[in-house]
């Protein structure tokens, strides 16, 4: 099996770092926060260090910033006409779900369902 791996990982075949950005990609678009993609990444199989430091540069891009701004506007649109109150339990429980940070979520809160 080791002979299989190596052989893989000479012909480019098998690239951790690239699975881990594809990976991490998929998640940004399912809208997942930084603790929704580590998890991901664990389940997976992505090492640890690899996965901190890929996240961390994501987060400094702005991926799950935006991410969560992304899914505040897909609850705001799917909950339009309900109680402003269930609106925003239903983003936060999305969002927890996801893995976004609070200080994010407070902020996206603010942005799209207290705006109105």
């Amino acid at each position: 099996m080791d002979d299989v791996i190596a052989r893989l990982t000479r012909v480019d075949l098998l690239d951790d770092e690239r699975y881990a950005r594809t990976l991490i990609g998929y998640c940004a678009d399912r809208m997942y926060g930084e603790r929704g993609v580590m998890r991901e990444m664990r389940r997976k199989g992505v090492g640890r260090e690899l996965a901190e430091r890929l996240v961390r540069e994501a987060a400094q891009e702005g991926v799950f910033v935006d991410a969560a701004w992304e899914l505040g506007r897909s609850i705001a649109q799917k909950t339009e006409g309900l109680d402003p109150q269930v609106r925003r339990r239903r983003f936060w429980s999305a969002a927890g779900r996801r893995g976004h940070d609070v200080a994010t979520v407070h902020e996206v809160q603010h942005g799209i369902f207290d705006a109105h």
